[in-house]
């Protein structure tokens, strides 16, 4: 709710660019105190196939880091497969849910 404005009765996005670019770097980093810890709390990875976000290259860190973790890998989906295959994405996160 923080990024968002209101004007003329019309609401939009707001970002705060300025910090955005100044802190890129740090954005796109993954917390180096985490890439020295384990932790082994159950977590449910979902990408999209067509996503670059958690390349094959990254799971053996991931798993590293998350050694109670799954990856669940949604065919034909990009970067946001809650909404291009929210069948698909639903048959991955409910049954880690339950379990």
């Amino acid at each position: 709710m923080t990024n968002l404005a209101e004007a003329s009765g019309k609401i939009y996005w707001k970002a705060n660019v300025a910090v955005l670019l100044r802190d890129l770097e740090k954005i796109r980093e993954f917390p180096q105190e985490l890439l020295d810890k384990s932790l082994a709390v159950p977590t449910l990875f979902i990408r999209g196939e067509k996503s670059p976000y958690i390349p094959d290259k990254d799971v053996p860190k991931l798993k590293q880091i998350f050694p109670n973790s799954q990856l669940s890998t949604i065919n034909g989906a990009g970067h946001w497969p809650h909404a291009e295959k929210v069948n698909d994405f639903l048959a991955s996160l409910l049954p880690f849910l339950k379990s």
